[in-house]
């Protein structure tokens, strides 16, 4: 049985971004994998996606009840092993890394707040503060800069697993030991919205976190409190609070992202009211912000404020946001499919419509219309999902592939396009269109994936 985190662990992890787990095999398990990766490294260098292959005990680790219990908690029920896996070594007298965001494998997914990502590091081997942990930054994950907080490293015995927010700060500090250090990375995903909690819950313990006034302040209680609705499948959160909206909106362009995160969940508290000026701060921010965020490395052009308070203020805002599907500017209309995805099961009513915009003109609205989709996790549109598995862009090609993992059964309609897709000439798409096949599960499928799995050496 899986060992789910309890409340205070989850609320933990909402609020500092990772939680750590010990995945408790006999210690000649550990080090077994530890002399295993070693020799890998030794005989054929880093082999990326290939480590897998070659130390298949490692699937062992993440099935750990503790391991899988954590990511349950996180990610809800069915979550899945995404296809990237590395295992980074951090060589002796090694100087520290720069703190970083990963990017998104082969996409530039937009940084949602809501965990559909996440991340996991391993050590097979006891590690101390001298031998170039791993550390992550804490309460950081929701910003796209980097605060001033503190680092933490990431020690522990052989076994032990952090479970990461896919977008926190992080990274490999200085070795000073004359000890290699190995830390074996894996990706994984959510596959449905969340409706009810997935961890050990007591609503007794229900956080009482009223949202600080000062939208200067770095305890982002009320963005905390909005990402615990979410996770334990509340739909929406607007109250008719009574602040000013047009204050809060200007807020939403200030120069510190702290304000900026603080008026955006002070906008979703706010509710239906606040949804008219806010449609019109994400048409202005969407074209403001557009040739910036496309200059920018690792970055969607709809990482936008006035996105992230319309996903907050949830059902009230899916009616003007299927309108803006329309808008005459690609980046509006992008920016509207992402919101409408990141509001996930209450924007249903706007799934016909972000079916249609799977054939825009424009490949970034394709793809934000593809992904949102897939968190609807609706049969409609499963046909144009599969037609968009030959796109010309092929990161539209891969959000396709997760869009129809992420329906799993219901995208049986879109199999033979699966199929013909395990031979797309980019790895991502491929293993995306394994991953489907497998979420899919009928005979046909399975029999499709078993030949995949047994021609190819990438996986």
């Amino acid at each position: 049985m899986p060992q789910l985190l309890d409340d205070q662990a989850m609320w933990d992890f909402i609020a500092d971004g990772y939680t750590v787990v010990h995945a408790d095999f006999p210690s000649e398990f550990h080090a077994q994998i530890h002399r295993d990766t070693e020799a890998v490294f030794a005989e054929r260098g880093n082999v990326g996606n290939g480590i897998l292959a070659a130390v298949p005990e490692l699937a062992e680790v993440f099935e750990h009840s503790a391991v899988s219990g954590a990511l349950t908690s996180v990610l809800g029920p069915g979550y899945r092993a995404y296809p990237h896996r590395h295992c980074h070594l951090n060589a002796p007298q090694s100087a520290a890394q720069a703190m970083h965001l990963d990017s998104y494998e082969a996409d530039e997914n937009n940084r949602h707040h809501r965990a559909r990502w996440a991340m996991a590091f391993y050590y097979p081997h006891d590690i101390d503060d001298s031998m170039g942990p791993t550390s992550v930054v804490p309460r950081a994950q929701y910003h796209s800069t980097r605060p001033s907080n503190d680092e933490a490293c990431f020690t522990g015995a052989a076994g032990s697993v952090c479970i990461v927010h896919y977008d926190s700060w992080h990274r490999a500090t200085a070795n000073l030991s004359d000890v290699p250090r190995y830390m074996h990375k894996w990706l994984f995903i959510r596959t449905a919205e969340p409706a009810e909690p997935s961890w050990d819950h007591s609503e007794s313990s229900d956080p009482d976190c009223p949202a600080t006034a000062d939208l200067d302040s770095h305890d982002h209680r009320g963005m905390w409190a909005s990402l615990w609705n979410w996770h334990c499948g509340g739909v929406d959160e607007g109250h008719g609070d009574g602040a000013e909206v047009a204050d809060l909106c200007v807020a939403l362009s200030d120069d510190a992202e702290t304000v900026r995160l603080n008026a955006a969940y002070a906008l979703g508290r706010v509710g239906e009211r606040a949804v008219a000026p806010l449609v019109d701060a994400l048409r202005d921010e969407a074209d403001r912000r557009l040739d910036g965020n496309l200059a920018a490395s690792m970055t969607n052009p709809s990482h936008l404020y006035a996105g992230y308070a319309l996903s907050a203020v949830g059902a009230p805002a899916v009616p003007a946001l299927t309108d803006a599907l329309e808008s005459d500017s690609w980046a509006v209309r992008a920016a509207a499919a992402n919101t409408l995805g990141d509001i996930g099961r209450s924007a249903a009513d706007a799934v016909p419509a972000l079916a249609q915009r799977l054939d825009d003109e424009e490949p970034w609205v394709r793809r934000n219309a593809a992904e949102a989709l897939g968190h609807l996790g609706v049969e409609h549109g499963v046909g144009a999902l599969g037609q968009l598995l030959t796109d010309e862009v092929e990161w539209v090609r891969l959000n396709a592939a997760v869009a129809l993992t992420r329906i799993g059964p219901r995208a049986v309609a879109a199999l033979p396009q699966l199929v013909a897709a395990l031979g797309d000439e980019a790895y991502y798409v491929r293993a995306n269109a394994a991953h489907a096949l497998d979420a899919i599960g009928a005979q046909p499928a399975h029999d499709a994936l078993t030949a995949y799995l047994a021609a190819c050496s990438d996986y």
